[in-house]
């Protein structure tokens, strides 16, 4: 029996490293790859709207490699034209007694706050094409449940952000660290703090908008764990700008944000909103502040001292190495062989916080 993963590719190998869904998607694979997973490589294949033939030899291409009873991961969405990911997945079912599994990163349906009909949905009608699902979190879970998903689900709690950064002394830093993950229009907006503002990302101003927010450009995301040394990462913030005033969409209620799961491999305790998905969990494994709004944050900063900082390096440390070694993709996905091969339940997603 072999176990196989699903892994995008580019055309361009810089987007590799510098776009996120290419990020995600590849340390998902290379996490799997440490645990005896395959890889099933494929780019973003142009030339298949109104092209049966071609996306049949694709495909049959794709899963050659797979055999009788093997288990099959399917990272979602594909990042590819519908048609293709709905025959995909049907042509791997005709195989005998395979196994196949939904991993996913991102729903796409919940992408913006448009009406959509569960039943009818391209994306949420997939889904019981699958044998088991792995979710990001409980709060993906239960959008599922809830569009009458009722596919076994294994929650993941958070993305891995896998880096080789060695764990060392960190001080108190009264700054916050913002990492701006997609291009931004205008920097002119982003709200100012008092506390120093830190702003990483790509192709960022050369000059500093006010003397409390400082640019600072990177080439890719997996350098920044060897950059920040100390202070407070700031996630989930879609507030940080003056010109985003829209209503939270869907995604936002589960989402993973990148930021975090690199905050997290660098050792940086996080700041949360309160109606943010990982409030909760932040509270619960005292790895940062929760606040009830962005006005807050630098009364609670100016408050903290070393002894508090210190606490929260103590629990972040715990999580650090795992988050950087691909602990819980790996740890979700041997869950999920284990529900399916040995009916065990345990983690199974029962509801919101009865997940063992």
């Amino acid at each position: 029996m072999n176990y196989w993963i699903t892994k995008l590719s580019s055309i361009n190998p810089i987007d590799e490293i510098n776009e996120p869904l290419f990020i995600v998607n590849r340390m998902v694979a290379e996490a799997a790859r440490t645990i005896g997973f395959k890889e099933i490589n494929y780019v973003p294949f142009v030339n298949l709207q109104n092209n049966r033939s071609r996306r049949t030899n694709l495909i049959e291409s794709m899963i050659a490699p797979v055999e009788e009873g093997d288990v099959v991961v399917i990272q979602l969405p594909l990042w590819i034209q519908f048609n293709f990911q709905n025959e995909l997945i049907d042509r791997l079912k005709q195989k005998k007694d395979i196994k196949i599994i939904g991993f996913i990163n991102e729903v796409i349906t919940y992408n913006d706050n448009k009406p959509y009909n569960p039943e009818s949905d391209f994306f949420l009608s997939q889904m019981v094409k699958f044998d088991l699902l792995v979710t990001l979190n409980e709060q993906m879970s239960e959008m599922l449940r809830r569009d009458n998903v009722t596919k076994p689900m294994i929650p993941m709690i958070i993305n891995d952000f896998l880096s080789q950064k060695r764990i060392y002394e960190m001080k108190l830093s009264k700054q916050l660290i913002y990492i701006v993950e997609n291009p931004i229009p205008n920097f002119e907006n982003i709200v100012e703090f008092k506390t120093p503002l830190a702003i990483y990302g790509q192709s960022l101003p050369n000059s500093s908008i006010s003397s409390s927010v400082t640019f600072r450009s990177i080439d890719t995301f997996e350098e920044l764990p060897y950059h920040l040394k100390g202070g407070f990462g700031l996630v989930d913030i879609p507030e940080m700008y003056d010109s985003i005033k829209e209503k939270r969409n869907l995604s936002q209620k589960y989402k993973n944000s990148m930021s975090m799961s690199i905050f997290l491999a660098s050792g940086i305790p996080l700041v949360v909103l309160e109606d943010s998905p990982y409030a909760t969990w932040v509270l619960k494994n005292k790895i940062g502040i929760v606040v009830p709004d962005l006005a807050s944050i630098d009364t609670i900063i100016e408050k903290m001292t070393e002894a508090d900082y210190q606490i929260m390096l103590e629990s972040v440390i715990r999580i650090q190495g795992g988050v950087a070694s691909g602990l819980f993709t790996k740890r979700a996905l041997l869950n999920a062989i284990r529900t399916l091969e040995l009916g065990y339940e345990d983690n199974v997603y029962k509801g919101i916080g009865e997940t063992e």
